[in-house]
């Protein structure tokens, strides 16, 4: 890869190969609207690795903070405004509560900045139930969760988790990713697995007990699943000095990089005891 989303940054700079040649930054988009809540988007330049040491603060020279973001759901436009919030990283987003995701709705975003433009579709489907959330205890002092859903053939899922007084934002729970595709109406279990960093190597497989666990499940569209599918992979391929990653994440982003994604959530709390 020769350009990087500063999301996958940890989790790829090592195993991938620098190019020799030099390569111009790009437009990089994170951005996503959820049932109920005002979108969220996260915006910097790509840059090409290097041998050099990365610092955290270095990636945030590459934190677009002056772009004009807008959000439209055919009806209604909505001008984002940008603002600093350390619970995201990078630590700025834009976003307006003038415009809340809505099931069924499609939402168009714009970006410009310089001479970029960037443009992306999304649908917010309709939110999924879980059938049960599952707590185990393979040792004394350690538990498993996992989660109990029956899938709906061509819709696509992601779970996201957050421990309270730990995480600030919901991160994308390991191996999470998955298709209602083929599976007809048979109950699934799936792990839920803690992952802050977004690298195979970095998770923690195991809750303690008094710990407070938020689970996110996200239907989404395939656009956004293709995105997250793909992310998925490369992460466990950059675990691996032997396999290097060699090819982009697919976006449904034109004129970026990126993804811009709707997400029909629904919210459940455990608590470890």
């Amino acid at each position: 890869m020769k350009k990087f989303l500063p999301v996958l940054l940890l989790s790829c700079l090592v195993s991938c190969t620098p190019s020799p040649e030099a390569a111009e930054d790009t437009l990089v988009v994170e951005g996503w609207i959820e049932s109920g809540l005002p979108p969220v988007v996260m915006l910097t330049t790509s840059f090409s690795p290097s041998e050099e040491p990365t610092t955290l603060s270095s990636l945030e020279d590459h934190v677009i903070k002056w772009a004009k973001v807008t959000v439209s759901d055919g009806t209604s436009e909505v001008v984002l405004m940008g603002k600093s919030d350390r619970n995201y990283y990078p630590p700025y987003i834009y976003t307006s509560s003038y415009i809340l995701g809505e099931p069924g709705k499609t939402y168009t975003l714009k970006v410009d900045y310089k001479d970029y433009h960037a443009e992306a579709k999304t649908t917010v489907p309709l939110p999924s139930a879980l059938d049960s959330i599952a707590v185990k205890q393979p040792s004394d002092t350690i538990y498993t969760l996992s989660a109990f859903m029956t899938p709906r053939s061509g819709e696509y899922y992601r779970f996201f988790l957050r421990i309270e007084g730990r995480d600030e934002a919901y991160v994308p729970s390991m191996n999470g990713t998955f298709s209602g595709s083929g599976m007809g109406s048979s109950q699934v279990e799936v792990p839920l697995v803690v992952n802050r960093s977004l690298s195979s190597w970095d998770y923690r497989e195991g809750f303690r007990k008094g710990e407070k666990v938020h689970i996110r499940l996200s239907t989404m569209d395939r656009s956004s699943w293709e995105f997250w599918s793909d992310f998925e992979e490369v992460s466990a391929m950059a675990a691996s000095p032997v396999f290097p990653v060699r090819y982009n994440i697919r976006s449904n982003v034109v004129g970026a990089e990126g993804y811009w994604a709707g997400y029909g959530s629904v919210y459940y709390t455990v608590t470890i005891e």
